[in-house]
C-alpha cells in the first residue's frame, strides 16, 4: 500500500508541473504577440504553439511518468531490502521483535505460542530457556505495553484513512468504518503480542553469549 501511495503522489506532482509549464508558455506567447505586433491582434495563431507544446508535453509527461514509476518502484524495493537486511541481523531489536526471540540473547522463544492461539494469546515465558533471563522484571511490567498497543492501533487506522484519502477512493462512511475496523480486528492478537515484545525490548538489551 505504501508503494502505491508513493506512486500516486509522484504522478500527481508531475501532472501539476507540466500543466503549470503549459500555462506559462501560453502567457509568454500572448506577451510576445502584443510586444511585436501591438496593432495587429491575432497576427500569430495563439493556439499553434500551445497545441504543439501540449502534444509534446503530454508525450513527455507520459514517458517520464512511466519511467519514474518503475524507477521509484525499484528504489523503494531496494531500500526496503537493504533496511531489512541491516535490521534483521542478530543483535538488533528489530530481529527480536520480528522473530519473537528473547530480547537478551536473541535465541530463546519469547511467547508460549503463536498470536492466534486464543488460550495463550500474548502469554510469555517467565524466563528465557537459553540465557535464563526473566521476562517480567517486576509485577505488572506489561501494563506499559497497553500504550504501545494503543499507538500501533492508531498508526494502523490513520494509515488506512490517509491511503483512502490520497487514492481518492469513493467510499461511504460505513464502508470506511469496515475498511478500518475489519483489518484492525483481525490483527488485534498480533498487535497485542507485538506490543509486549516491543515493551520488553525497551528495557532489556541484547547481550551475546561471548559477552556474558
Amino acid at each position: 500500500m505504501e508503494i502505491n501511495l508513493c506512486f500516486s503522489l509522484i504522478d500527481k506532482m508531475l501532472v501539476f508541473i507540466f500543466a503549470a509549464s503549459l500555462i506559462k508558455g501560453a502567457i509568454a506567447q500572448l506577451v510576445e504577440q502584443r510586444t511585436e505586433n501591438p496593432c495587429v491582434p491575432g497576427s500569430n495563431p495563439g493556439s499553434t504553439t500551445l497545441k504543439t507544446r501540449k502534444a509534446c508535453g503530454s508525450f513527455f509527461c507520459l514517458f517520464l511518468n512511466n519511467a519514474t514509476h518503475y524507477l521509484v518502484q525499484f528504489l523503494v524495493l531496494l531500500l526496503a531490502f537493504l533496511t531489512l537486511s541491516v535490521c534483521m541481523k542478530k543483535g538488533t531489536k528489530i530481529y527480536s521483535i520480528i522473530k519473537g526471540r528473547c530480547p537478551h540473547c536473541h535465541e530463546g522463544d519469547f511467547f508460549l505460542s503463536h498470536s492466534y492461539k486464543l488460550k495463550t494469546m500474548g502469554d510469555v515465558y517467565e524466563n528465557c530457556s537459553i540465557c535464563k533471563r526473566s521476562f517480567s522484571p517486576e509485577p505488572g511490567f506489561y501494563f506499559g505495553a497497553l500504550y504501545v498497543s494503543y499507538a500501533l492501533g492508531c498508526a494502523f487506522m490513520i494509515s488506512i484513512l490517509v491511503g483512502i484519502y490520497i487514492l481518492n477512493v469513493e467510499m461511504s462512511l460505513f464502508e470506511k468504518c469496515i475498511a478500518v475496523c475489519g483489518p484492525w480486528f483481525l490483527l488485534t492478537p498480533k498487535m497485542h503480542a507485538l506490543s509486549k515484545i516491543i515493551w520488553a525490548n525497551f528495557f532489556i538489551n541484547y547481550k551475546s553469549s561471548d559477552e556474558s
